[in-house]
Protein backbone atom coordinates (compact mmCIF):
# COMPACT_ATOMS: atom_id res chain seq x y z
CA UNK A 1 0.00 0.00 0.00
CA UNK A 2 2.64 2.07 0.47
CA UNK A 3 3.53 2.62 -2.98
CA UNK A 4 0.20 3.61 -4.03
CA UNK A 5 0.75 7.44 -2.67
CA UNK A 6 4.06 7.13 -4.50
CA UNK A 7 2.83 6.00 -7.73
CA UNK A 8 -0.60 9.13 -7.30
CA UNK A 9 2.01 11.23 -6.62
CA UNK A 10 3.98 10.58 -9.47
CA UNK A 11 1.45 10.94 -11.73
CA UNK A 12 0.33 14.08 -9.89
CA UNK A 13 3.81 15.73 -11.17
CA UNK A 14 4.00 14.60 -14.51
CA UNK A 15 0.71 15.72 -15.08
CA UNK A 16 1.71 18.88 -13.64
CA UNK A 17 4.85 18.90 -15.79
CA UNK A 18 2.80 18.65 -18.60
CA UNK A 19 0.67 21.35 -17.76
CA UNK A 20 3.77 23.57 -17.17
CA UNK A 21 5.41 22.71 -20.72
CA UNK A 22 2.23 22.97 -22.21
CA UNK A 23 1.73 26.56 -20.93
CA UNK A 24 5.24 27.90 -20.92
CA UNK A 25 7.51 27.61 -23.62
CA UNK A 26 10.72 25.40 -23.59
CA UNK A 27 13.67 25.68 -25.44
CA UNK A 28 16.00 23.37 -26.51
CA UNK A 29 19.82 23.93 -26.08
CA UNK A 30 19.92 24.84 -29.82
CA UNK A 31 17.10 27.84 -29.63
CA UNK A 32 19.06 30.84 -29.61
CA UNK A 33 16.32 33.91 -28.16
CA UNK A 34 12.86 34.07 -27.97
CA UNK A 35 10.42 32.78 -30.60
CA UNK A 36 9.47 35.41 -33.34
CA UNK A 37 6.08 36.39 -34.03
CA UNK A 38 5.35 35.41 -38.24
CA UNK A 39 4.27 39.05 -38.37
CA UNK A 40 7.34 40.51 -37.07
CA UNK A 41 9.16 38.18 -39.04
CA UNK A 42 7.45 39.62 -42.61
CA UNK A 43 7.70 43.08 -40.80
CA UNK A 44 11.29 42.71 -40.93
CA UNK A 45 11.78 40.82 -44.02
CA UNK A 46 9.73 43.76 -45.86
CA UNK A 47 11.75 46.35 -44.21
CA UNK A 48 15.00 44.60 -45.40
CA UNK A 49 13.11 44.69 -49.00
CA UNK A 50 12.52 48.16 -48.91
CA UNK A 51 16.23 49.31 -48.13
CA UNK A 52 17.59 47.09 -51.06
CA UNK A 53 15.21 48.24 -53.31
CA UNK A 54 15.87 51.85 -52.38
CA UNK A 55 19.90 51.07 -52.59
CA UNK A 56 19.01 50.31 -56.22
CA UNK A 57 16.64 52.52 -56.77
CA UNK A 58 19.58 55.19 -55.73
CA UNK A 59 21.88 53.73 -57.97
CA UNK A 60 19.83 53.66 -60.84
CA UNK A 61 18.97 57.25 -60.52
CA UNK A 62 22.53 58.83 -59.93
CA UNK A 63 23.63 57.02 -63.47
CA UNK A 64 20.25 58.46 -64.84
CA UNK A 65 21.31 61.92 -63.42
CA UNK A 66 24.86 61.49 -64.73
CA UNK A 67 23.69 60.23 -68.12
CA UNK A 68 20.97 63.05 -68.89
CA UNK A 69 23.31 65.59 -67.70
CA UNK A 70 26.48 64.32 -70.16
CA UNK A 71 23.52 63.80 -72.90
CA UNK A 72 21.91 67.10 -73.12
CA UNK A 73 25.75 68.40 -72.77
CA UNK A 74 25.31 66.92 -76.25
CA UNK A 75 21.98 68.19 -77.53
CA UNK A 76 19.51 66.19 -75.95
CA UNK A 77 18.18 64.30 -73.66
CA UNK A 78 17.98 60.77 -74.18
CA UNK A 79 15.12 58.82 -74.14
CA UNK A 80 15.39 55.53 -72.60
CA UNK A 81 17.51 53.85 -70.10
CA UNK A 82 18.85 52.15 -73.35
CA UNK A 83 20.27 54.90 -74.88
CA UNK A 84 22.39 56.33 -71.69
CA UNK A 85 23.89 52.72 -71.77
CA UNK A 86 21.95 51.70 -68.92
CA UNK A 87 19.26 48.54 -67.72
CA UNK A 88 17.21 47.49 -64.60
CA UNK A 89 16.51 44.18 -63.59
CA UNK A 90 12.81 42.88 -62.88
CA UNK A 91 12.34 43.85 -59.63
CA UNK A 92 11.16 47.32 -60.98
CA UNK A 93 8.83 49.09 -63.35
CA UNK A 94 11.08 51.43 -65.20
CA UNK A 95 9.44 54.40 -67.03
CA UNK A 96 11.27 57.31 -68.85
CA UNK A 97 9.29 60.58 -70.05
CA UNK A 98 11.70 63.15 -71.61
CA UNK A 99 10.54 66.18 -73.38
CA UNK A 100 12.38 69.09 -74.68
CA UNK A 101 13.63 70.46 -71.87
CA UNK A 102 13.50 67.80 -69.14
CA UNK A 103 13.20 64.44 -68.78
CA UNK A 104 12.18 61.77 -65.42
CA UNK A 105 13.23 58.25 -64.93
CA UNK A 106 10.10 56.97 -62.72
CA UNK A 107 10.57 53.59 -60.48
CA UNK A 108 8.30 51.66 -59.07
CA UNK A 109 9.25 48.67 -57.42
CA UNK A 110 7.16 45.72 -57.74
CA UNK A 111 7.03 44.76 -53.90
CA UNK A 112 6.80 47.56 -51.13
CA UNK A 113 4.79 50.81 -51.41
CA UNK A 114 7.60 53.27 -52.00
CA UNK A 115 8.45 54.68 -55.39
CA UNK A 116 11.06 56.88 -56.42
CA UNK A 117 11.68 59.79 -59.63
CA UNK A 118 14.54 61.63 -61.03
CA UNK A 119 14.30 64.75 -63.03
CA UNK A 120 16.65 66.99 -64.85
CA UNK A 121 15.29 69.90 -66.19
CA UNK A 122 16.55 72.67 -68.03
CA UNK A 123 15.49 75.83 -66.80
CA UNK A 124 16.66 77.89 -69.59
CA UNK A 125 20.14 78.60 -67.46
CA UNK A 126 21.35 75.93 -65.89
CA UNK A 127 20.16 72.15 -65.43
CA UNK A 128 18.45 71.30 -62.21
CA UNK A 129 18.76 67.75 -61.06
CA UNK A 130 15.85 66.59 -58.19
CA UNK A 131 15.49 62.72 -56.93
CA UNK A 132 12.27 62.25 -55.13
CA UNK A 133 10.44 59.15 -52.91
CA UNK A 134 7.53 58.36 -51.93
CA UNK A 135 3.81 56.34 -52.70
CA UNK A 136 2.71 56.48 -56.41
CA UNK A 137 1.24 59.50 -57.71
CA UNK A 138 -3.01 59.16 -57.81
CA UNK A 139 -2.74 61.46 -60.78
CA UNK A 140 -1.27 63.10 -63.86
CA UNK A 141 -1.65 66.56 -62.28
CA UNK A 142 0.35 64.96 -59.58
CA UNK A 143 3.46 64.31 -62.00
CA UNK A 144 3.52 67.38 -63.06
CA UNK A 145 5.29 68.60 -60.36
CA UNK A 146 8.63 68.81 -59.52
CA UNK A 147 8.35 66.64 -56.85
CA UNK A 148 4.65 64.97 -56.76
CA UNK A 149 3.04 66.22 -54.08
CA UNK A 150 3.49 64.54 -50.76
CA UNK A 151 6.85 63.13 -51.85
CA UNK A 152 9.80 64.04 -50.29
CA UNK A 153 13.25 64.97 -52.24
CA UNK A 154 16.73 63.70 -51.03
CA UNK A 155 20.30 64.12 -51.78
CA UNK A 156 21.93 60.85 -53.47
CA UNK A 157 25.10 60.88 -52.10
CA UNK A 158 28.37 60.47 -54.71
CA UNK A 159 30.49 57.58 -54.45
Amino acid sequence: MRSLPTAVAALLLGGLGLIATRQTQVFSPGDVGLPMDARLVEQLDDQEATLNQRRQAETLLRAFVRGQLASFYWGQFASSLIDLGLSSDETMDVRVETQASSTRLWLTPKRGSESYVAIVHFNGSKLVRVQCRGLPPASTEQMAAVCPEGWRAFEIPEL
